[in-house]
């Protein structure tokens, strides 16, 4: 039987940012979350922890594509209304 051996953080964030490139961004997240969840945070280096907050900032919501998002609702909803009879 072969053991499996997990990768270190540093493969994984790896992994993550290939996944990210790639445009598998649910795999990535999903990835992204095992390392959050290993626990192992307060054991990595100051540059995988660096990377670890870039990359958690990639997957951060984007406010502005919200503004966007409720913007053009809204304007769809003026032009309906205004043409309304």
């Amino acid at each position: 039987m072969s053991s499996q051996v997990e990768p270190t953080v540093s493969a994984q964030l790896d992994r993550v940012l290939a996944e990210h490139r790639a445009g598998h961004f649910g795999a990535a997240r999903e990835l992204l979350r095992r390392i959050s969840a290993s626990g192992k945070e307060s054991d990595l280096s100051d540059e995988d922890s660096q990377r670890l907050r870039e990359l958690r900032a990639r997957f951060r919501p984007d406010w502005f594509a919200w503004l966007m998002l409720v913007g053009g609702l809204l304007l769809f909803v003026l032009i309906v209304a205004s043409s309304w009879r």
